[in-house]
């Protein structure tokens, strides 16, 4: 067996009772890390705070998704340089104007409190995570998904929860046929990987879905503060003042009170860094819940896992077996063995509920259901997305850099980034605290992990981060108490620009982003199901013309890159033909006159016409208009409320009983054959307006498919 000097028995969760005070940096206690390399870095977290990399998009090239991201970009740009200028004015006004403050000796006193004692800390930090995300998801989510990701995620963890691993397809399959979904021979599935989805239809199971994403952001942060105290035995206080800080960092209580897999993945990533750093410091056998805890975060994030999980268990034990990184003769090769081994069997059992999964529903145990949903161009690399929006080089820099500058903005929604402060801290410190070089691996990993993909998504923040929102809270709190240390103009300087930016960001900031986060009355209207008579009944929900036509070839089979492309580059008319021909068997041409080639935005003889408030369709002002066409338009004349946001509330069609059971409206002939395997039940329409009106069915047949209209 392989000699092992254990630390002392731990008092409470692994930290000592009485925390040290830290020691000056001028002790043996820092990694003397490569000079020229960290200011490099540092220069660049700078420049990516306040350089407005996204101006290099162009729209043209890069679509809805650019032109997004440039808006975006212009506005949180604009807000965080005027808020740095003004900010570091004041700072230095104060610095020259006003009598020294002693703020350090004011904020000792409770500070020592709290910090004074690790289980507090990590019980403080998991509590007040979850009062946070809590108070997120119920007052300003109203426990509702914000993304249809969520939405069709929560579905899918619906049938789950009723026992089903697929929801039943209806006759026919568009009436059930929710985005981001497959059709199969045994129901419908979402593309998402299975773990996050296991937690959520626990949360169905239990009847509080709503508190899977609270509860994963606790332990995010309480996680967060026992990996920081380990990585950071130098630096005791500031550590577990930064696993404070994850707790309340708006934007990791904001996504957090949904529903989304980051949650998932940022907890299970917490919880590997750890028991990767309990394996290193003591027993083996804790690297059996580091491979665990990953192999959590690979189900529920596959890429974000491979690439920040394995550096947060495995890489953790690589880097003690070299140079100083960790000062013990027993770290060598049989010792790294033995931990990787239990890594491995840690982790098995995920990998293998995996690849089974990916098999069962996809085809390949390596194959996930976005390349099944989305085709090849779904995938890694600098490539074309799905859509043909362009993704080189070029971009993946661009998307990168605004991506850490709405970050920096966002963590704290402070006038001066966050990103700033760390690139600051890291372009003039002379050296850096033992574990920080831990803590920048796995707030950059992510980043460059996903500029290898084409999709980065700005919700509530750049949410593709979020999973390395944890390390750059511990380093913001670390570069500010390193250059705030001493007594000299600059650290005063700094203090009292962290004195400024922490109200301002406060008493500003946090609540306009509380406000722009919150449902408006409509939005939660057509969010929510209409009040129903109790007892079993149909309704129909009655959707845009464009989402009825891609349910319609969806549920023909066609594949959803295939499908958007359709709908972007074609006649919504001709399109609509194309879905007819595929549900009738027959076997069409998709050319020559319809164009399925991915390419970013749509030929400029397409014009966009509305159908209904806020609903548009494309359509070729060239072409005659057909009766059939005119009549699917029409019907959209009052408006239109989509399925995916109500389907996860309600009964699943052939699973559950006793309940309303909604559909998609198609139609009178589509509903005919809804109606048909249903005899008996009293049948309704839910039209969007204010409160969620429903109309007999007959009756909201005639008023909306009654005739041609204009």
């Amino acid at each position: 067996m392989e000699p092992v000097r254990e630390r002392p028995a731990p008092a409470t969760f692994g930290l000592p009772v009485n925390v040290p005070e830290p020691v000056p940096p001028e002790r043996a206690d820092v990694t003397a890390a490569p000079g020229a390399p960290r200011r490099l870095l540092g220069l660049a977290l700078v420049a990516a705070a306040y350089l407005p990399a996204h101006r290099l998009l162009d729209p043209a090239a890069t679509g809805v998704a650019g032109a997004a991201t440039r808006d975006i970009g212009d506005a949180l740009w604009g807000l965080t340089l005027w808020g740095t200028v003004l900010a570091v004015a004041a700072a230095l006004a104060l610095t020259v104007l006003a009598p020294p403050v002693p703020l350090r000796a004011l904020l000792r006193g409770p500070g020592d409190r709290l910090l004074g004692s690790g289980a507090l800390a990590v019980v403080a930090a998991a509590g007040v995570a979850f009062g946070l995300s809590l108070a997120a998801g119920v007052w300003v989510f109203d426990r509702l998904p914000t993304l249809v990701d969520a939405m069709v995620q929560l579905a899918h963890a619906r049938a789950w929860a009723h026992g089903a691993l697929a929801a039943p397809l209806a006759d026919p399959a568009a009436a059930r046929m929710l985005q981001n979904g497959v059709g199969t021979a045994d129901g419908w599935v979402s593309v998402y990987p299975p773990g996050h989805t296991a937690l959520l239809a626990l949360g169905m199971r239990l009847g509080v879905p709503w508190l899977v994403g609270p509860l994963l952001t606790a332990v995010t942060a309480g996680a967060t503060t026992l990996a920081a105290r380990s990585a950071l035995p130098d630096r005791p206080r500031t550590a577990l003042l930064g696993g404070l800080l994850v707790a309340l960092s708006p934007f990791v209580a904001l996504l957090g009170g949904g529903y989304l897999s980051h949650t998932s993945a940022a907890a299970a990533g917490a919880l590997a860094c750890w028991a990767a750093l309990r394996a290193r410091d003591g027993r083996a056998r804790w690297a059996l819940a580091a491979g665990a805890a990953m192999g959590v975060m690979v189900t529920s994030r596959p890429w974000t896992g491979l690439v920040l999980g394995s550096t947060l268990t495995i890489g953790v034990w690589a880097a003690a077996t070299v140079g100083r990184a960790q000062e013990r003769a027993s770290a060598g090769p049989r010792w790294l063995a033995a931990r990787a081994a239990l890594w491995a069997l840690g982790g098995l059992p995920f990998a293998v509920a995996l690849g089974l999964y990916n098999a069962r529903w996809f085809g390949h145990p390596l194959r996930l259901g976005y390349d099944v949903a989305f085709g090849a161009a779904h995938g890694l690399g600098l490539h074309p997305g799905p859509w043909g929006d362009a993704y080189g080089a070029r971009e993946a820099l661009s998307y990168s850099g605004f991506d850490l500058m709405a970050l920096g903005a966002h963590l704290f929604e402070t006038p001066v980034s966050a990103i700033a402060v760390v690139g600051v801290w890291l372009a003039t410190a002379r050296a850096l605290p033992r574990g920080a070089g831990l803590l920048l691996a796995w707030a950059l990993l992510p980043v460059l992990g996903n500029a290898l993909y084409w999709h980065h998504g700005y919700h509530l923040g750049p949410r593709m981060l979020y999973e390395a929102a944890p390390a750059w809270c511990v380093l913001t709190v670390l570069a500010v108490v390193e250059l705030t240390r001493g007594g000299d103009r600059r650290a005063r300087a700094a203090l009292w620009l962290a004195v400024i930016a922490v109200p301002a960001g406060l008493l500003l900031q946090v609540p306009a982003r509380i406000q722009a986060s919150r449902w408006s009355g409509e939005a939660r209207a057509r969010a929510t199901p209409p009040p129903l008579p109790p007892g079993p009944a149909i309704v129909f929900v009655h959707g845009s013309w464009p989402s009825r036509v891609a349910a319609r070839l969806a549920g023909a089979g066609m594949r959803r890159d295939s499908i958007e492309s359709a709908l972007r580059r074609n006649d919504l008319c001709l399109v609509q033909g194309l879905a007819e021909a595929r549900e009738a068997g027959v076997d069409v041409d998709d050319g020559p006159e319809l164009d399925f080639e991915p390419r970013p935005g749509s030929p400029p003889e397409l014009r966009a016409v509305a159908v209904a408030p806020g609903t548009f369709a494309r359509v070729d002002p060239r072409l005659a208009p057909i009766p059939a066409c005119v009549r699917e338009a029409s019907a959209d004349r009052e408006g239109t409320l989509e399925l995916e946001p109500l389907a996860w509330q309600t009964p699943i069609p052939g699973l559950e009983e006793g309940g309303p059971l909604f559909f998609r409206d198609l139609g009178p002939e589509a509903n005919a054959r809804v109606l048909a395997r249903h005899p008996g039940l009293p049948a309704w329409l839910a039209l969007p307006t204010a409160g969620g009106a429903l109309l007999p069915y007959e009756e909201a047949e005639r008023r909306l498919w009654g005739g041609a209209g204009g």
